[in-house]
């Protein structure tokens, strides 16, 4: 458990899975899932630009490999690795 990190009542977390709005993914792993199912589609429309989910996800993996390079790098510099 994260330092500092407080978790859903018990109660609250069975019942948000009973009812479907929790599924143990990741925002990740939902997007993953649209990507697949709906790739063509569009998912984000902002004044003339607009993405697909197949594009949104693939930005997303790019943003996150970035910003991965930079912990590992200031973790380097901190001597952490």
């Amino acid at each position: 458990m994260l330092e500092g990190f407080t978790p859903w009542p018990p109660e609250l977390a069975r019942l948000y899975r009973e009812k479907g709005y929790w599924r143990d993914q990741t925002l990740g792993e939902h997007l993953d899932t649209w990507a697949e199912a709906s790739g063509g589609r569009e998912a984000l429309v902002s004044g003339a630009q607009r993405l697909t989910y197949r594009e949104l996800q693939r930005r997303i993996d790019r943003l996150a490999i970035q910003l991965l390079r930079l912990v590992l790098a200031q973790d380097r510099e901190l001597g952490k690795v």
